[in-house]
């Protein structure tokens, strides 16, 4: 092959790769495809709207996008208001701002109002409409406001829409062009000075006046145009030329699309133009910066960018510098301007240092070799570069010289030289420093030169070394104390030098600030800040990652850390300000900080790059930031600790996961595009909600409305936003208020949707504002007015009706209370009778439960005596004829009161006035009760300020008065106590006089929520089974009855005035005066006999029964309070021994220690009552097996049922019959006597004869805790066999009972002593032990728990009747 040939097919193959590579960097773009919502890859036209919105018409439908999500128009056959079909083919948006969309079938014009569309379609039976529906080629807007529309294959039509074309529904006035020329249009366009042009055969001015075509020129070779700033059009001819009038410049020399298909965008900001090739699949973008009229440029000289395998179908850009790039079946791809700010070098390498070279260039080192790169990109990494420092780390200090370490000596010394070099990479000449350091001291890296031009060299543990290069001189420092400690492999993170001249130390565990001159002898002083979780003003976090100043007050030091993001450093008074996600910051680990030329702070993150504007906070307190991603043109979003610089040239550098990005801050600050922020939607119950649908919420679309209104179940309301940034959307910020609810604006951040719930009703304003991508908000605020209507029960209709209900009711009211005013009294006289009935109701039931046992107790002793009286008049005549004649005198009492009590309830019952000495008659009444008292141990008090006092007054009733009160006094006052009677007088009216009566005693008190019912009839303070006291509550009731009869007054406190106990009673009780010839001169001779109080009077108990004195006669005890009763009992039981308790705890403590055959109780006794007491007795070990009988006036049937249930083995009402209790009696000890049998046939202790007798006894039942107690005694007996000392004594210390408890308990179970017991378990065992023949005698004795065998072999003759040999013998028969 000729080489000319061969030439020339290289220089192809070259071009055809240079095609579809491209020249310089890579364009960066983000794809929007389907599944990001686009309803169909094939995009026609693009279009973004006046509000921000971008539009995409495709094969499928039209789609509006806000920069997160998709809107989609298709068409809907039953919807005549929506698209009229779903192949969008251009996209135009008039002065008006509505928005035409053109069809396979028709023209739809958008109402952004009503989010619906108005059809304007070809009706072939109507003149005047449009002439077709296909339509391909743009609208051309006239200056007139009319619009020129060319449907495909037909001709030109002008459509006029009338003002109220969208809102009325009016029709559009259509006028269809036949001259020449107004047919087969293959474009149209309207240039800069509003000529209007269309192509078809040949090329014509249309004349808006009076629609007529001129003719301009023969042709044009062109379909596409594009408006310049000039006025005149770029065109897609084959040289892409400018068309002034009917003037064509080129732009190329050549064709470079050779016959295909093309879109083409002209960037006359930036001099580019971007040619889109549909059918070779190819894109490029052109330098156009040297192009002028006459001198086209060459195409291959001033390729830009080319990329292969893309067919591009529309190509637009929007308000903000982006470029749209619709996609034959690919979607949408979007290049953003900013990527190219952002210079992106050394892809693919994760870079760790960075280091500014002279020429533009930089040191670049990442995990592997030193590169060296030009800002470009391009990789100037040589020999040198590699073998530089043997690929060890070094620093750049000043004036281009690099400063690293080697070893001198081998790692194996403990001590050695390390040499520091330094290197000047401009001059080349290199100095070595020597330092000598041990093991420990082991210098890790060369990190910094300071202001005065010294080394400072970094060890681990927190050690530094400060090498002077000027002399060689060296010092060795360290961080670490003993208060601030460091690991020894722990490495100084980060060393700055502040504008003062301090030096700080960053590490994983805080900040250290270094105070230090290398000429003084004193040791630097370390301060070091750390954490402190009790200080809002510490540093947040401990690990530091580098330092730097502030570039407008040296009092500030900024710190970054790796998790706490920005802290601000005040040195004077060290406290520190945290900026973190919470105050704007993108991310809280910060790698790097530089500060540019105006003072702005930029840093490095893991979520991109941050910029904080010149350290100042907006008007509301917060801090400024710029936030910049991946989708910004970065390496990444990620980058790294210790990749950044700040170049000679003032251009910052940063190095992340993916090399470096090299920018000059002010040209990434430019002012950039300020967004529209739209409510782009509203959810309702989370359902969204759309015009005129069954919410009623909204009218218009909600991008539109300016006010929606709620009602009261409409109570969760949501509504979503989008700023119209779309360079980066998921950076854009929000912010918003709803005025009424919250108090101050909510940042938002990132999220762009607002919730609220359960508005109460009311108006309401709904504030919005949004920010671009790099966080500058835009001026503009959205408002959306709010009305929440209240219910219907809260409208103002509801309140007139409320008012005129509450009239009405008011009247109703009115004539309702006078009506129940007559009824009133009626009521009140039913409810009151009602009330009255339920109380006697009530005082009946407690008068036949306190009464029963005050009757039932004296008809006890009066039927019983009088029954022996009448057996045996000899021996019970005196004294039983005494005890009757006592206890009917306390029933007559009983009757008395009552029946007095009746008649003063009926006011039946007067006065007997009698004159004479009141105050003898107190002190005889008192007198009378003084045996009395001293026979209980206390003591009466008669005190009177008057020796005499005649008066008129009724001697019966005064006496009930002072009798009742004493008792009481005497009742409820403890042994050695006192009763104080004391009399006075008062003034009163002529010829009158006020007795002042007090009864005051030290007993024990009444309860203060008990005083307001002492005098009520039938009340007791204790109703309990186990009150000290009887009485039926009628006497305080009958003496506050009998004082009121008197026109006297009775009051009562507890305690007295001055006192702790007690309770004092008084009275005051008028009477009239007399003069002392009208007084007796003897007392009344109803008082002449001592009073007698039956309650009081009281016989000593009877402790022991010693009458009968026989063995084996039955021990029985006795527990009752009422003297007479124990005495009416012991007579019925001649034949019994006994002993007596008065009460309920004293007779379980006689049980106890006595253990008796056999027990009888009163269940109503003070301190423990009979249930109680016989509860306890059959918990107990020692007591369970006595039977017991109950005698007792509680007669009715839960009280009997109560008391089996608590173990009585009887339950005898009160009175009882003698006999019915001598019967019971003797039958439970005849069944205590065959429960003794039982057991000791069970144990094997009863003799022959009665073993025989006992056989025809009916089995007894087992009582549970009875067995178990002699199982558990036979067992401690058994377990003591081999022990010949083993006692009765050591057998109640294990048993824990008394020698007399235990023998008594065993006595009545198995009617043997315990010596008995224990020797007939031993004899039966040794009988056991005896059928074994292998056995010995003497061994079996010593088994047994005898040690001589001679005793043994005695004990068992004398049980037996037989030697254990004789018994042995007749075994073997």
């Amino acid at each position: 092959m000729p080489q000319h040939l061969l030439f020339t097919k290289l220089l192809l193959i070259l071009l055809g790769i240079w095609f579809v590579m491209p020249v310089s960097g890579q364009l960066k773009y983000e794809q929007l495809t389907t599944s990001e919502g686009l309803s169909q890859g094939y995009v026609y036209d693009i279009l973004q709207d006046k509000d921000g919105f971008m539009w995409f018409g495709t094969k499928d439908g039209l789609n509006r996008y806000d920069g997160y999500s998709f809107k989609v128009y298709t068409h809907d056959s039953y919807n005549p208001y929506s698209i009229s079909n779903n192949n969008v083919n251009r996209l135009f948006e008039d002065s008006k701002g509505r928005l035409w969309v053109l069809t396979d079938d028709g023209i739809n014009i958008y109402d952004k109002k009503r989010d619906q569309f108005r059809r304007i379609l070809h009706d072939p039976k109507n003149a005047n409409s449009l002439s077709g529906n296909k339509v391909f080629v743009p609208v051309i807007e006239l200056p007139d406001g009319r619009f020129l529309v060319f449907p495909q294959e037909k001709t030109l039509n002008v459509i006029s829409l009338p003002a109220d074309f969208l809102e009325k529904n009016t029709q559009p006035v259509i006028t269809h062009l036949s001259a020449p020329g107004a047919g087969n249009v293959s474009c149209m366009y309207m240039d800069g000075r509003k000529k209007v042009w269309i192509i078809s055969d040949k090329v014509y001015e249309l004349l808006p006046n009076d629609l007529s075509l001129i003719w301009r020129k023969n042709s044009f070779s062109f379909g596409q145009t594009a408006p310049a700033p000039d006025g005149s059009v770029w065109a897609d001819d084959f040289f892409f030329s400018q068309v002034q009038d009917t003037v064509m410049y080129p732009l190329f020399s050549k064709d470079i699309v050779k016959g295909h298909g093309r879109v083409f965008l002209h960037e006359a900001d930036k001099k580019r133009f971007w040619l889109g090739i549909t059918d070779s699949g190819r894109l490029e973008i052109f330098d156009t910066k040297n192009w002028k009229r006459g001198s086209p440029l060459d195409p291959e000289q001033t390729r830009l960018h080319g990329f292969s395998q893309l067919t591009p179908t529309k190509i637009y850009k929007d308000r903000s510098g982006l470029v749209w790039l619709g996609t034959n079946g690919y979607g949408v791809r979007k290049y953003s301007n900013d990527t190219e700010k952002f210079h992106h070098i050394a892809n693919g390498l994760s870079v760790r240092t960075i280091m500014d070279l002279p020429n533009n260039q930089v040191f670049v080192r990442g995990w592997g070799e030193l590169q060296k790169f030009d800002t470009n990109g391009k990789n100037l990494t040589g020999k040198e570069e590699k073998i530089l420092f043997n690929g060890s780390d070094f620093f750049m200090g000043k004036e281009f010289t690099i400063w690293g370490l080697r070893r001198k000596n081998g790692y194996r010394d403990d001590n050695f030289d390390k040499v520091v070099e330094k290197l000047n990479l401009v001059t080349k000449i290199s100095t070595t420093y020597r330092i000598n350091v041990s093991r420990e001291e082991e210098l890790v890296e060369s990190k910094m030169e300071d202001s005065k031009g010294h080394i400072w060299l970094m060890g681990l543990g927190g050690r530094l070394i400060v090498l002077n290069p000027h002399t060689g001189a060296y010092k060795k420092i360290s961080i670490a104390n003993a208060a601030n400690s460091m690991l020894q492999g722990a490495q100084i993170t980060a060393l700055h030098e502040d504008a003062s001249g301090v030096f700080w130390a960053g590490t994983e565990s805080g900040l250290a600030r270094i105070n230090f001159q290398f000429n003084a002898d004193a040791p630097p002083k370390i301060t070091w800040y750390k954490t402190n979780a009790a200080d809002k003003t510490a540093l947040n976090y401990s690990h530091v990652s580098c330092m730097i100043d502030d570039a407008f007050d040296n009092a500030i030091l900024w710190v970054a850390t790796k998790g706490g993001g920005l802290n601000r450093l005040n040195k004077t008074t060290n406290q520190f300000t945290h900026i973190t996600t919470k105050e704007g910051l993108c991310n809280n680990v910060v790698y790097g900080l530089l500060t540019d030329d105006a003072g702005n702070i930029w840093g490095s993150t893991n979520n991109g790059i941050f910029c904080l504007l010149n350290n100042n906070k907006e008007k509301q307190g917060k801090w400024l930031f710029r936030h910049f991603t991946k989708s910004s043109g970065l390496q990444d979003d990620e980058f790294n600790t210790g990749a950044f610089t700040k170049l000679s040239n003032g251009d910052l550098a940063f190095g992340g996961v993916n090399g470096i990005n090299i920018f000059n801050p002010v040209t990434v600050l430019q002012t950039g595009y300020t967004p529209n922020v739209f409510i782009t939607n509203i959810l309702a119950g989370n359902e969204t909600v759309l015009p005129n649908d069954k919410t009623g919420i909204l009218e218009e679309a909600i991008e539109q409305s300016s006010s929606i209104t709620l009602n009261h179940l409409q109570d969760i309301l949501t509504l979503e936003f989008s700023s119209l940034d779309f360079t980066a959307p998921a950076q854009n910020k929000y912010r918003y208020q709803l005025v009424g609810i919250d108090k101050d604006w909510v940042e938002s951040g990132t999220r762009r949707t607002a919730t609220y719930l359960h508005l109460p009703p009311g108006n309401y304003t709904f504030k919005l504002q949004g920010s671009n991508s790099q966080g500058m908000w835009s001026g503009s605020v959205k408002e959306l007015k709010i009305t929440v209507k209240p219910p219907w029960w809260r409208t103002w209709w509801a309140y007139v009706l409320y008012a005129l209900l509450i009239g009405f009711a008011v009247r109703s009211y009115i004539v309702f209370r006078i009506n129940k005013t007559k009824l009133r009294s009626q009521l009140h006289y039913e409810q009151q009778e009602a009330k009255r009935i339920k109380e006697l109701d009530t005082l009946k039931t407690q008068l036949y439960a306190n009464i029963t046992h005050e009757f039932r107790t004296p008809l006890t002793v009066i039927m019983g005596m009088a029954q022996q009286v009448k057996t045996d008049p000899e021996e019970h005549l005196g004294n039983g004829m005494d005890m009757i004649v006592r206890n009917g005198q306390h029933l007559l009492n009983l009757v008395n009161e009552m029946l007095d009590l009746s008649k003063l309830e009926d006011g039946k019952m007067t006065l007997h006035l009698v004159n004479g000495d009141v105050i003898n008659f107190l002190r005889y009444i008192v007198e009378s009760f003084q045996s009395l008292a001293a026979g209980q141990q206390k003591q009466f008090h008669f005190l009177s300020d008057t020796d005499e006092l005649t008066v008129a007054y009724d001697a019966e009733k005064l006496r009930q008065i002072i009798t009742n009160l004493l008792s009481n006094a005497l009742k409820f006052t403890t042994a050695h106590g006192n009763v104080y009677v004391s009399i006075s007088q008062e003034p009163a009216a002529e010829g009158y006089t006020t007795l002042l009566l007090k009864v005051k005693d030290t007993g024990i008190g009444i309860p203060e929520n008990q005083l307001q019912h002492i005098f009520d009839r039938f009340y007791q303070l204790d109703n309990s089974h186990t009150r000290k006291a009887e009485g039926t509550g009628i006497g305080l009731a009958l003496t506050k009855e009998l004082v009121k009869l008197m026109n006297g007054t009775i009051a009562v406190k507890s305690p007295p005035v001055g006192a702790t106990k007690g309770t004092e009673f008084t009275i005051t009780l008028p009477l009239k005066k007399v003069h002392a010839e009208e007084v007796a001169a003897t007392i009344p001779a109803f008082i002449k006999e001592p009073v007698v109080v039956t309650d009081a009077i009281r016989k000593e108990p009877v402790i022991i029964n010693n009458e009968h004195t026989a063995a084996g006669t039955p021990l029985i005890l006795l527990v009752e309070d009422n003297v007479d009763v124990v005495a009416y009992t012991a007579s019925c039981l001649p034949n019994y021994k006994l002993a007596v308790g008065k009460d309920g705890k004293e007779g379980f403590d006689i049980a106890v220690e006595i253990i008796p055959d056999l027990i009888i109780t009163d269940v109503m006794m003070p301190f423990i009552d009979g249930f109680e007491m016989c509860r306890r007795l059959r918990a107990d070990e020692r007591t369970s097996h006595i039977p017991i009988i109950m005698l007792t006036a509680k007669a009715d049937m839960q009280s009997k049922l109560e008391g089996l249930d608590k173990g009585a083995d009887v339950y005898l009402e009160k009175p009882f019959h003698k006999e019915e209790l001598l019967l019971r009696i003797k039958k439970l000890l005849e069944l205590r006597k065959n429960l003794q049998q039982y057991y000791s046939r069970q144990m094997g202790i009863a003799d022959k004869a009665e073993a025989a007798s006992t056989e025809e006894i009916a089995i007894i039942p087992e009582e549970k805790a009875e067995h178990a107690f002699v199982k558990k005694v036979r067992e401690l007996v058994e377990a003591n066999f081999t022990n010949y000392e083993f006692s009765v004594e050591q057998l109640c210390k294990l048993i824990f009972m008394s020698h007399s408890q235990l023998h008594r308990k065993l006595e009545a179970l198995t009617g043997c002593s315990p010596n008995k017991f224990i020797r007939i378990i031993r004899l039966n065992k040794a009988k056991e032990l005896l059928a074994d023949p292998s056995l010995s005698i003497a061994g079996i004795a010593l088994d047994c728990g005898y040690n001589d065998p001679g005793y043994f072999a005695r004990v068992f003759k004398q049980e037996f009747g037989v030697t254990p040999q004789e018994w042995r013998a007749e075994v073997k028969k």
